[in-house]
This record gives C-alpha cells, sequence and structure tokens, in this order.
C-alpha cells in the first residue's frame, strides 16, 4: 500500500472443536511494514568480508481474546494493596480467579482524614486472562496536602452483580 492509502482486511480465526479448545485464550496479529529487497552492493568483496543489509521498518501488534461462551466463574480479586512514600505511589495487585479473561475498569479514591477532602484518580482500564496476576501502579497527584489518607481501590471486573473493594489507611509526610 502506498502512504494514507487504507485497505479493509477480513480476517478469520478458526478454532478446533471440542471442549479442550473451550478456553480463554489470546494471540497477537502483527502487521508489518514490507521492502523488497535491493541487491546488496559490497565494495571489495573477499573472503573475510561480511555484510549485513539493514532496512527500517514499522511494525504493530493487535491482541486478540478469546472468551467462549462456556466462562461461568468471572471474577478477579485485589489480593495486596501498599502505599510506597519514596515514589509518592499505591500499589495494587489484581489476579484473575475466574475461568475468563477479566476485562477490568479500575480506580483509586483518596479521602483526607483531617479535611474530608476526596481525590478520585483516572478510571483506568485492563484486560487479565485466568490466573494471571497484574500490578496496578496509582501515581499520586503533586499537589496532593501531606496527611493522613484512606485510600479506597475499586476493580469492576464486568460482574453484573459486585465489584472487589480494598481499603487501607496511609501517611502522606
Amino acid at each position: 500500500m502506498k502512504p494514507r492509502q487504507s485497505k479493509t482486511l477480513t480476517i478469520t480465526l478458526d478454532i478446533p472443536a471440542g471442549d479442550s479448545m473451550a478456553i480463554s485464550m489470546w494471540t497477537t496479529l502483527f502487521l508489518d511494514q514490507m521492502f523488497e529487497r535491493a541487491k546488496l552492493e559490497v565494495p571489495n568483496p573477499s573472503s573475510t568480508t561480511m555484510a549485513l543489509g539493514i532496512t527500517n521498518g514499522i511494525s504493530f501488534g493487535i491482541n486478540i481474546y478469546q472468551n467462549p461462551p462456556n466462562v461461568t466463574i468471572n471474577s478477579v480479586d485485589i489480593v495486596a494493596m501498599n502505599y510506597e512514600s519514596a515514589k509518592n505511589q499505591i500499589y495494587m495487585k489484581a489476579k484473575n480467579t475466574g475461568t475468563g479473561i477479566g476485562y477490568c475498569l479500575y480506580y483509586l479514591e483518596l479521602t483526607n482524614l483531617i479535611t474530608g477532602k476526596v481525590h478520585k484518580l483516572k478510571v483506568k482500564q485492563f484486560p487479565i486472562l485466568p490466573g494471571f496476576s497484574k500490578e496496578l501502579i496509582f501515581d499520586l497527584p503533586k499537589e496532593i496536602e501531606k496527611g493522613p489518607y484512606s485510600a479506597l481501590g475499586v476493580l469492576d471486573f464486568g460482574n453484573k452483580e459486585e465489584l472487589h473493594t480494598a481499603e487501607m489507611e496511609f501517611k502522606i509526610k
């Protein structure tokens, strides 16, 4: 394709039949820029000459997820939460304890325990495969006042009936 030209592609994935393939999986489809290779010209070739042809190009990947209809347990748990004062960050670790891919939204709400002022940090999202864990990092606002805080981590993993939360208290010095 030429620059600024577009093309519509149809991609068909064939998943083998049977219960052994009815599990959550993922793959990545890579699109690579292709070049017609020119003949490699080597000045003064000899038996000890080595030459390489290097061509810069662009490649990008598209993640593809499969979450089959037999997924019966949709659960992502918050398994840890702590404050790292040196980096002014809160870490929350999530683990997918279900049988399907969790498509999660998460955010953090901070409450100053003296003033009552609330900071709700930006909602973020991530997918997580069954059995895997992910560390979620929240950078605290630079303008946040010093003092004691309550942090409420909220994790929406796509279950219509429940959210998972974790709460902790810490002090910004």
